[in-house]
C-alpha cells in the first residue's frame, strides 16, 4: 500500500538529469510514480534535449503536479544539469536518478527508514542491480561482482538484517580499494548538502559525482543497505561508455581525493592509492597509444611513474616514439 500524503513540502527531493532519453525515461519516471512513500517532488532537468524526450514528460506531468520540469540548453556535463536541480530542491532529503535508471518500489522508504533509526548521519547508500539496454538484469549486483562484504568487512558493523553501519575509515577504504556509492544509490540529507561549498564540481565531464561522495563521507559515518534498491542501465549511448572519459575522470577526482585524505591516510594506504591512480594513467597511456594520440600516451606513462614506481613505462614510451607508419604495418601483419 502507497503512503496517502497531504502535506505540500515534499520531504524527499529526487533530481533527474534528462538528455535525449526518449528510450528510457518513462520507465525512470515510472519507477518513482510506484515508490511506497509519495510525499517527493521530482525535479527533471531537461539539459536541451532534441528528441522525443520533452513528449514523453509531458505526459507525466498533465497528471502529477509533483513533477516540475526545467529546460536549459544543453550544457553537455550532467553535474550542470543536476546543480540546477538541487537549487530548486524543496526537501529536507535528497536522492538522484539518471533517465536511463530506475528505483526499485521501496528504495525511498527503506533509506528514510534509517534516517529516522541513525538521525545523525548524512548520508545513506545501497548495493545496485545493472542490466542492459533492453531492462534484462544481470545475475550479480554491483557490488556483488567485486566481492565487496568480504573487502569490506574490517570498515562496517552490522546493525539490523542487511543494514551496516561504516566506520569512519570507511573513507580510506573507498579512497584505496573501492568506491561503492553509485549516483541512483545514495540518499543525502540536504543541510550536509548545503554545506559543501560546491555540489557536482562542473568542471568534471565524468566522476564528479564519486568527488562529491568523497567529500560527504571524509570524517563521518555511513549506513550500507546490502539490498538491491535501484538499477544501473548499461547502453551504448551512456557517457560512462566512453572509456577515455571515463578514465579521465575517474584520474582527475582520485587525484584530487588523493590530496584531500592525506592527512588521514596511512603511508601504505598512500602507496596503495598512488598506485591505483596511476593504473588508470597506465590504461589511458594505452588508449592514446591505440589512437596515435603518442604525445598525450608518453604524458600520461610519466604521470603514472611519478605516482608510482611499480609501473613499467619504458617499453611503452619507446613504443611511443615509433613512426606512426612502422605501428600501421606491424598492425597488418
Amino acid at each position: 500500500m502507497k503512503e496517502n500524503v497531504n502535506i505540500k513540502k515534499p520531504l524527499v527531493s529526487i533530481i533527474m538529469a534528462a538528455y535525449n532519453a526518449e528510450n528510457y525515461i518513462a520507465e525512470a519516471i515510472s519507477s518513482v510514480l510506484e515508490q511506497t512513500y509519495q510525499n517527493w517532488e521530482l525535479i527533471i532537468v531537461n539539459d536541451g534535449s532534441t528528441d522525443k524526450t520533452r513528449q514523453i514528460i509531458n505526459s507525466f506531468v498533465c497528471d502529477d503536479e509533483r513533477i516540475l520540469v526545467i529546460d536549459q540548453k544543453n550544457s553537455g556535463r550532467p553535474a550542470i544539469a543536476r546543480n540546477v536541480g538541487i537549487r530548486c530542491m524543496n526537501g529536507d532529503f535528497v536522492v538522484f536518478l539518471d533517465a536511463d535508471d530506475t528505483y526499485e518500489k521501496n528504495k525511498i522508504s527503506a533509506q528514510l527508514q534509517q534516517f529516522k533509526t541513525f538521525p545523525k548521519l548524512d548520508i545513506i547508500f545501497h548495493d545496485i542491480g545493472i542490466m542492459n539496454e533492453c531492462g534484462v538484469k544481470a545475475e550479480k549486483s554491483y557490488l556483488e561482482s567485486v566481492d565487496y562484504m568480504q573487502k569490506v568487512a574490517a570498515y562496517i558493523q552490522c546493525v539490523k538484517d542487511d543494514v551496516f553501519l561504516c566506520n569512519k575509515q570507511f573513507y580510506n577504504f573507498m579512497s584505496t580499494t573501492i568506491t561503492s556509492l553509485s549516483m541512483c544509490a545514495v540518499m543525502v540529507r540536504r543541510e550536509a548538502l548545503f554545506k559543501q561549498k560546491v555540489w557536482f564540481e562542473e568542471d568534471f565531464v565524468i566522476g564528479e559525482d564519486i568527488d562529491l561522495w568523497f567529500r560527504l563521507v571524509k570524517g563521518k559515518e555511513v549506513i550500507f543497505i546490502n539490498q538491491i534498491l535501484s538499477y544501473y542501465r548499461q547502453h551504448d549511448s551512456s557517457i560512462t561508455q566512453d572509456d577515455e572519459k571515463s578514465l579521465i575522470g575517474s584520474i582527475y577526482s582520485h587525484t584530487k581525493n588523493l590530496e584531500r585524505g592525506r592527512s588521514v591516510f596511512s603511508v601504505e594506504e598512500t602507496e596503495v592509492y598512488s598506485e591505483r591512480i596511476a593504473q588508470n594513467h597506465m590504461h589511458l597511456a594505452h588508449q592514446y597509444f591505440e589512437k596515435f594520440k603518442m604525445k598525450e600516451s608518453r604524458r600520461h606513462l610519466l604521470m603514472a611513474r611519478v605516482l608510482s614506481q611499480n609501473v613499467q613505462i619504458v617499453f611503452p614510451l619507446i613504443k611511443s616514439f615509433v613512426p606512426k607508419f612502422i605501428i600501421h604495418l606491424y598492425k597488418k601483419n
